[in-house]
């Protein structure tokens, strides 16, 4: 229900809102692709096939990049600390970024994953710290990305802030209190300048 509360948030058609409803059916039941058309309609099947392809491309990329990092290690190459962009090279994201909005012909199918990524980026707390590093800088790699070139500029915020929370803790804190003693500082200016007027 959230992947489609934020897609009702985005401003997204009805048949986006119902594939956000129904994005893992076909991954998690029995259910096809097909009879979800016969329910729901031809579009919102779509919508749906195309987040389920997506997922699928995303879940082989993202093995070919732990792979190849792997192996990089195994090497002797330096690994990538959370702070870094592995385990997706630059260049392997912006090539998994760009086949997948060419894949995804229908925009809406990119806003189901984005809003998908959102609650899951958001729910991160009862993973271990190992797997929310690797879904933050998956997200950091792709998602943030995707978001951008949508204009989607909401989510893109919020996806950056999680993924910043999760591979750089003590950096989010500090900025959070810096920013917290700033409006502190000028709110007080400011109630101060107003009882003076």
């Amino acid at each position: 229900v959230a992947v489609a509360a934020e897609l009702g948030r985005l401003r997204a058609d009805r048949a986006a809102v119902l594939a956000g409803l129904l994005h893992d059916t076909v991954e998690d039941t029995p259910l096809t692709v097909e009879d979800l058309g016969a329910v729901f309609g031809a579009e919102v099947a779509e919508i749906v096939r195309g987040d389920t392809k997506v997922s699928k491309l995303i879940e082989r990329g993202a093995t070919r990049a732990a792979v190849t990092a792997a192996r990089g290690l195994a090497a002797g190459a330096r690994g990538a600390r959370d702070d870094e962009e592995g385990p997706f090279p630059d260049e392997a994201a912006e090539n998994l970024r760009c086949l997948l909005l060419a894949m995804a012909r229908d925009r809406r199918v990119v806003l189901v994953k984005l809003a998908d990524r959102l609650h899951n980026m958001r729910t991160l707390g009862a993973m271990p710290a190992h797997k929310q590093a690797r879904i933050a800088r998956e997200t950091r790699a792709i998602y943030v990305p995707l978001a951008h070139r949508l204009g989607v500029w909401g989510v893109k915020a919020e996806l950056e802030d999680l993924c910043f929370g999760v591979l750089q803790p003590a950096e989010r804190a500090a900025v959070a209190r810096a920013t917290e003693r700033f409006f502190e500082g000028t709110f007080e200016e400011l109630g101060g300048a107003g009882s003076r007027a």
